[in-house]
C-alpha cells in the first residue's frame, strides 16, 4: 500500500495517474481483500468505472455487513448515472454505520445537485445529531438553509456553530465569511474579508486556497463591473503562482484552480482575438486523468464564445450532447457537477441562441442547493433564467427574478440592477 501511494505523496506535481494504476494492481493481487478493493475504488480515479462499479458490487458481496463497501457502491451508481440506485446503497451504509457520517454525506450531496433541498437538510441535522463536535455538517445545514433562501441570521448562526468547531484564524471560515456577505449582496464586506483570506493563506505552500480566494474576488469584481480591478487580481495571482505546488486533493475541489486562469483570459481576450488561455494546470489534470473531458472541452473552449457563430462551432465540439433532458447527477461527471458548470453552460447555449436548452441549464444551477457554495453563480443563475422565462413564463420570470432580489436587492450587483428593472417592468408583485 506504501508503494501505491508513492506516486501521490512522494511527487511534485503529484502523478494521479500512475497512483491509480498501482492501486488497481494491487486490487488485482488481493481480489477478496474487501478494505484493499474499496480503497480503489474511492481513490483511483483514472480506472475505468465500469471496472470500479464491478469491484464495488464484489466488495458488497464479499462483505455485505462492511459500510464502506456500500458506500463505495453508492459512489459508483452516483456516477453512473443510477441516482436511485445510489441511494439505495447509500441507505445500506446508513444503517449500518449507525454512528457515521460518510454515507449521509454522500446522500446529502445528490440530493443537493438534484435540488432536494428540504430532505437535505433534514440530512444535515441527523449529521450534527451524530457528530455534533465536528464543523462539515455545520457548513451542510447552512448551504441547504441559504439555498432555501432562509434569512441571513439563520445561515450565519448555523455558520457561528461551524466555526466554534474550526482553529482560531482559519482561513475556510473567513473564506466563509466572505461567502456569507457576498451571498446577501453585502459585497463590499465581502472584498474586505477576502484580503483577510489573502493575508491568512499568505504562507500557504499548496496553490488551491490562494486561487479560491482569489477566483473569488475576480467574480465579485466582475458582478460589480470592476474589470479593471478584477484584471488587477488576476495579474497578481498569477505574479505569485511560481511559488506554489499542486495539490493532492480531488479535482472538484481544485476547480478554481483551473477556473481562474480562463477567468481571467475571457476578460483580456479583445473581441476577434483568438483565445490564448493559461491552461498549464488544466492540462496537467487532463494528462492525469483528473479532470473530465466535460470541464476541460467548458473552461478551455466553450466559456470563450462571444458570438452565436463561435458558440455553434463550440457545441458541435461538445463531448456530450446537451440538450433539455440533461441532469447534473444523471449526466454529468462527478467533477463537473456543480452549479457553476451548470450555470457556464447555459451561457454557452444562450449566446447559441439555443433558449430552451439553456433556460434548462440555468434551471439546474438556480435550483440545485449550492447557493453558499457556488454563491455567485446560483444567484446570477436567477438573473439568467429570469429573461429565457419573459416572454414564455412570467410567473416563473418573477419568480426567479423576486429570489434574486431576496438576496441582492440594493446593492451595486449589475444582475441585481437589471433584475430589478425588468421586474418593475413585468409588473411583478413585489418580493
Amino acid at each position: 500500500m506504501l508503494d501505491a501511494y508513492e506516486p501521490l505523496v512522494a511527487r511534485d506535481p503529484p502523478d494521479r495517474r500512475e497512483f491509480s494504476t498501482r492501486l488497481f494492481a494491487l486490487a488485482e493481487q488481493y481480489p477478496t481483500d474487501v478494505e484493499v478493493l474499496t480503497k480503489m475504488i474511492f481513490h483511483a480515479t483514472t480506472v475505468p468505472l465500469s471496472a470500479r462499479l464491478l469491484a464495488a458490487r464484489r466488495a458488497t458481496e464479499l462483505d455485505p455487513k462492511y459500510s464502506d463497501a456500500w458506500q463505495s457502491l453508492g459512489r459508483m451508481l452516483a456516477e453512473a448515472n443510477e441516482p436511485k440506485e445510489a441511494m439505495e446503497a447509500y441507505e445500506q451504509c446508513i444503517e449500518l454505520a449507525i454512528g457515521s457520517t460518510d454515507c449521509l454525506a454522500d446522500r446529502l450531496r445528490e440530493r443537493s445537485l438534484q435540488g432536494r433541498c428540504a430532505e437535505g437538510e433534514g440530512d444535515a441535522r441527523k449529521w450534527i445529531a451524530r457528530s455534533p463536535n465536528t464543523a462539515a455538517g455545520y457548513l451542510w445545514h447552512a448551504e441547504v438553509l441559504a439555498a432555501q433562501i432562509k434569512p441571513r441570521e439563520s445561515v450565519e448562526a448555523v455558520l457561528k456553530q461551524r466555526w466554534s468547531k474550526l482553529p482560531p484564524a482559519s482561513p475556510e471560515a473567513q473564506l466563509e465569511r466572505a461567502k456569507l456577505a457576498a451571498l446577501y449582496g453585502d459585497f463590499e464586506t465581502a472584498l474586505t474579508e477576502l484580503e483577510a483570506h489573502e493575508q491568512l493563506v499568505a504562507g500557504d505552500l499548496n496553490v488551491e486556497p490562494h486561487a479560491r480566494g482569489r477566483l473569488f474576488a475576480l467574480e465579485i469584481l466582475l458582478e460589480l463591473g470592476r474589470t479593471k480591478d478584477a484584471r488587477k487580481v488576476a495579474d497578481k495571482f498569477f505574479a505569485a503562482s511560481s511559488a506554489w505546488t499542486a495539490s493532492i486533493a480531488a479535482d472538484a475541489q481544485q476547480l478554481p484552480v483551473y477556473l481562474l486562469p480562463q477567468q481571467a483570459a475571457r476578460i483580456s481576450r479583445k473581441k476577434g482575438e483568438p483565445v490564448r488561455a493559461p491552461t498549464d494546470w488544466l492540462s496537467l489534470a487532463s494528462k492525469d486523468g483528473t479532470l473530465n473531458p466535460v470541464a476541460t472541452w467548458l473552461f478551455t473552449d466553450a466559456m470563450f464564445a462571444t458570438s452565436a457563430a463561435e458558440a455553434r462551432e463550440a457545441l458541435d465540439r461538445s463531448p456530450v450532447a446537451l440538450g433539455t433532458s440533461f441532469g447534473l447527477t444523471r449526466d454529468l461527471p462527478k467533477g463537473a457537477r456543480s452549479p457553476t458548470t451548470a450555470f457556464e453552460l447555459g451561457r454557452v447555449l444562450q449566446t447559441a441562441e439555443r433558449p430552451d436548452a439553456a433556460r434548462h441549464f440555468f434551471q439546474l444551477a438556480a435550483g440545485s442547493c449550492g447557493a453558499f457554495g457556488d454563491t455567485l453563480a446560483s444567484t446570477q443563475a436567477l438573473h439568467a433564467l429570469g429573461k429565457t422565462l419573459e416572454d414564455v413564463d412570467k410567473p416563473g420570470a418573477c419568480k426567479a427574478y423576486s429570489a434574486l432580489l431576496a438576496r441582492w436587492a440594493g446593492s451595486q450587483s449589475r444582475s441585481a440592477k437589471d433584475a430589478a428593472a425588468r421586474h418593475a417592468a413585468l409588473d411583478c408583485p413585489k418580493p
